[in-house]
């Protein structure tokens, strides 16, 4: 149901009102309790005004709690973003999901830095 609501909210969006618009992107928005995303990107490094680009972080400006991972590079960066209001203890969260990577990534005979 939430697929052809964003569907129709994308064919909608420049047909109505500013008010109208931000209201359905909030409508829509509140029916998730989580964004993950998994981002294949550039394999090879790139550079921006002549500076090369060491990694790359994905935020999306939503509300809502977000797992973001970006390959570049042959690497992996991530976000993870809560609201401290209901994760007391965000650092240590972070933490333990490292901790799971790794362990995930040692058991898959990935190397890890």
């Amino acid at each position: 149901a939430v697929f052809f609501q964003k569907a129709a909210q994308d064919m909608l969006y420049h047909l109505v009102p500013v008010c109208v618009s931000r209201y359905m992107c909030a409508d829509l928005m509140s029916k998730h309790s989580v964004c993950i995303s998994n981002v294949p990107g550039p394999q090879q490094p790139l550079a921006i005004g002549g500076k090369r680009v060491v990694g790359v972080e994905v935020v999306f400006p939503n509300v809502i709690p977000q797992l973001s991972l970006f390959s570049y590079n042959g690497k992996v960066c991530g976000n993870l973003v809560v609201e401290p209001e209901f994760v007391s203890e965000p650092v240590k969260l972070a933490d333990m999901f490292d901790e799971e990577i790794r362990r995930l990534a040692i058991s898959l005979r990935v190397d890890v830095v």
